[in-house]
């Protein structure tokens, strides 16, 4: 649903030449950002329910693997190109992510903030004026203060 929801707001960004905010998007784009939302929350309650580190315990498995890069593609591609943020009231959500974001294997194989974007850019055929590939890679590792 990220990628039905990136694909549909940037394009309806590109005609209108500007990003427009969520809460003045049509109907239809505003579902597909719904849609995104629940499913964040959706995981959020699941990871408040289990009560543990990771989605099936304390230990990482697979899913963690599969769960963890997409939840970081969802926050910098998301806030990059379309000014989306998960919600900050997802606070399991962002515990979770603060536990990525403190494991060493997702540290070392996670790709700079700008791969990410240039890498959504390059599938949406989207390009803007600023040039990722020559300003110095950045990794963010960190949850906003207020979560």
């Amino acid at each position: 649903n990220f990628k039905l929801f990136v694909r549909a707001k940037a394009e309806h960004d590109k005609e209108k030449a500007q990003s427009t905010s969520m809460d003045d998007l049509p109907a239809q784009i505003k579902s597909t950002y719904n849609k995104v939302v629940e499913q964040l929350a959706t995981i959020d309650q699941l990871l408040s329910q289990r009560g543990t580190r990771y989605l099936l315990g304390n230990a990482m498995t697979e899913y963690d693997c599969e769960l963890m890069p997409r939840l970081h593609h969802i926050r910098i591609a998301g806030h990059g190109l379309l000014g989306f943020d998960i919600p900050h009231n997802l606070t399991y959500l962002w515990n979770y992510m603060l536990t990525a974001y403190r494991t060493a294997a997702f540290i070392e194989s996670c790709p700079a903030d700008q791969d990410i974007i240039h890498h959504y850019k390059e599938q949406l055929n989207l390009f803007k004026h600023q040039r990722e590939s020559l300003q110095t890679p950045t990794k963010t590792h960190t949850i906003p203060e207020d979560v």
